[in-house]
């Protein structure tokens, strides 16, 4: 598992080599493209572990405002960035049989990686 200090070289490594409109959305293709090196891949890691535990605030938030949660994870998960990639690449493999090459290249990984939660831990319906 990484640590915070690599973590954080990381982030900055990556402010500085991708430019800053790159991390307002990636795309399925650059995020296939990027995870082909090493470099790229701790890169990418790092990303969709802080989309994913973005993603988890925003959820603990709306659970303590007493709304409906985005998605139902057991409150005993405790989820590493190894999870959050393991839950969009299952994703992507799920939605690639719906797409094209094209446009599943074209689809943006951050709202894959909500449904990827959403279908793995669904909430109960409401009576």
């Amino acid at each position: 598992m990484m640590g915070p200090c690599l973590r954080m070289s990381l982030l900055m490594a990556a402010s500085i080599a991708l430019p800053a409109a790159s991390w307002g959305e990636i795309d399925i293709g650059k995020y296939r493209e990027s995870i082909r090196t090493h470099d790229g891949k701790e890169l990418m890691d790092v990303y969709v572990a802080g989309i994913g535990e973005g993603l988890d605030w925003a959820n603990a938030s709306l659970i303590n405002r007493g709304d409906r949660p985005l998605y139902c994870a057991p409150k005993t998960l405790s989820p590493s960035g190894e999870f959050y990639v393991s839950i969009l690449q299952s994703q992507i493999k799920l939605v690639s049989t719906r797409y094209t090459e094209e446009e599943l290249g074209k689809l943006p990984i951050e709202p894959e990686l909500l449904v990827g939660l959403q279908n793995t831990f669904p909430c109960a319906k409401k009576k």
